[in-house]
């Protein structure tokens, strides 16, 4: 959503150097609130102030013994984490997650392409290569997403809701659990944790179809958007790469996890929307 708002912006302030500047100042903010957000992320996490309510004092959670619902979340990552190790299998996965660094690798320098592109419109260095290097982004991509179609699940791989209700206890449990220590994950936001991979594929179309050097600001948010897509699939081969070499996160900022919560939503609720089927089918 802050990228359509930002395409607001620029359309506002006009194709010029001013909606560049813009973009690039908004691109710096992220850049410096992800990598606030990627501080604690490995154990041992760090100690919460306590909270009071209704006049008495609460300590909130420092480690897995201090409370028995934040146990529960500990334990409810290990199984998402292994449930989805089981479906890929470790090797596959370490795989999966060294590719997605490399993305993420090619991603960041197609942000730097075109913010060069808008910066600096009358040369053609910058065109040259962001030709070549969305080429490649473009087919690793589909590679990445082909991978995701190709790759063999172990046959006796538990589905999501028979994880759910035969290990986590059910699925008002979890949701109970997730609500209360990590807050809620509106299922919109489950649906463009997976529709934000088309970011490179958007990328690569606008400029082969619609930059033409005059769209400096649109240019200039464009390479953001490809700049916020790196950070996504290194946030993701982080997860990967956790899981399969046993690293701790915190659950509530665990892929796997939250995979799991919003299948609990769904079964909770009782219906199941078609993008949420396609994820499912695919084995992510």
């Amino acid at each position: 959503m802050w990228l359509l708002f930002l395409v607001l912006i620029v359309v506002c302030l006009g194709s010029g150097k001013v909606g560049v500047w813009v973009a690039a100042v908004i691109a710096v903010v992220l850049a410096l609130s992800s990598v606030s957000k990627g501080t604690g992320m490995i154990w041992p996490w760090p100690k919460r102030e306590p909270r009071k309510i209704n006049d008495e004092s609460f300590p909130e959670w420092s480690d897995g013994s201090a409370d028995l619902g934040w146990g529960y979340l500990i334990h409810a990552r290990i199984v998402a984490e292994d449930w989805v190790l089981s479906r890929w299998g470790r090797k596959a996965a370490s795989w999966y997650a060294w590719v997605g660094l490399l993305i993420a690798l090619l991603s960041f320098c197609s942000f730097l392409v075109f913010e060069a592109e808008a910066l600096f419109p009358h040369s053609r260095y910058p065109q040259m290569a962001a030709s070549v290097l969305l080429d490649v982004l473009f087919i690793a991509s589909l590679g990445f997403l082909a991978f995701s179609f190709k790759k063999a699940k172990a046959a006796s791989a538990k589905s999501a809701a028979g994880v759910i209700r035969e290990e986590l206890h059910g699925e008002v449990v979890l949701l109970a659990q997730w609500r209360t220590f990590c807050g809620t994950v509106p299922l919109p936001y489950s649906f463009w944790r997976y529709a934000r991979g088309l970011l490179p594929v958007a990328g690569w179309a606008y400029h082969h179809f619609v930059s033409d050097g005059h769209l400096l600001a649109l240019t200039a948010v464009v390479g953001v958007a490809m700049g916020y897509f790196a950070y996504v699939m290194v946030d993701l081969s982080f997860d990967v790469l956790a899981a399969v070499n046993g690293v701790e996160v915190c659950p509530c900022r665990s892929s796997f996890l939250a995979r799991l919560v919003w299948e609990s939503q769904f079964l909770f609720q009782r219906h199941k929307p078609l993008w949420a089927k396609f994820v499912s089918w695919m084995g992510i």
